[in-house]
């Protein structure tokens, strides 16, 4: 079962971590939403629960009561219909803790990315995930794991910039000598899970999975 067949009325609990702690949530599934899972409106400290990028789910089917578990991608809060909502992304996972290989989309476009405060320069952005971004050095900058990045990159018939914030998780070559960087999004927000949702569903994305390379170049 995919997340967006679970079934109307489904219990799902939701364990998360927000700022440092884990967390734990209910709510229902609504109905199917673009490829996504709408369920009612999650609240923490009274205020609707914020954009998120990685959690684990159970779900207990309103059909016949079977358990089954996911990995969020993201949790996104949608204002329409007159009301507040929440829109789940995710994956099937085999068991509790075990997070299943996510998706990665193609980008290939210029943009401009910075370590710390420090100056932006030039960069070709090779992917993006609802986990991650990568993208090769350009002249002259230099990086190492840990460092905090910031990224912004103008998509194509876009008006407005994408800005992420991410941390170095490592580094690698990619086209004979090129340095390239892979990174975990943090700070998470509605613009950024929204161009993934809106290139995700686009004809000219192009879907890998997350580890892929690395699996075929042990084989």
């Amino acid at each position: 079962m995919e997340l967006f067949e679970v079934p109307s009325e489904s219990k799902i609990t939701i364990t998360l971590k927000q700022f440092g702690q884990e967390r734990v949530f209910k709510t229902r599934a609504i109905t199917s939403y673009n490829n996504a899972l709408l369920v009612e409106p999650i609240y923490f400290a009274g205020l609707p629960l914020a954009v998120t990028s990685s959690a684990e789910l159970r779900v207990e089917s309103a059909v016949n009561g079977s358990v089954h578990f996911f990995h969020a991608n993201s949790i996104t809060q949608v204002n329409n219909w007159g009301g507040i909502y929440h829109l789940i992304d995710g994956v099937p996972s085999q068991r509790p803790g075990v997070q299943r290989r996510g998706e990665r989309f193609k980008l290939e476009m210029l943009g401009k990315a910075a370590v710390g405060l420090g100056n932006y320069y030039n960069v070709l952005i090779h992917d993006i995930s609802f986990q991650g971004i990568s993208f090769m050095l350009g002249a002259g900058m230099t990086c190492k794991v840990g460092d905090k990045v910031h990224i912004r990159f103008t998509p194509k018939d876009a008006l407005n910039e994408i800005k992420i914030d991410a941390v170095v998780k490592r580094l690698f070559k990619t086209g004979g000598d090129f340095m390239a960087a892979g990174c975990m999004i943090e700070g998470y927000n509605s613009a950024v899970a929204g161009y993934i949702f809106n290139h995700r569903n686009s004809d000219d994305s192009v879907r890998t999975l997350i580890g892929e390379n690395k699996d075929k170049a042990n084989k």
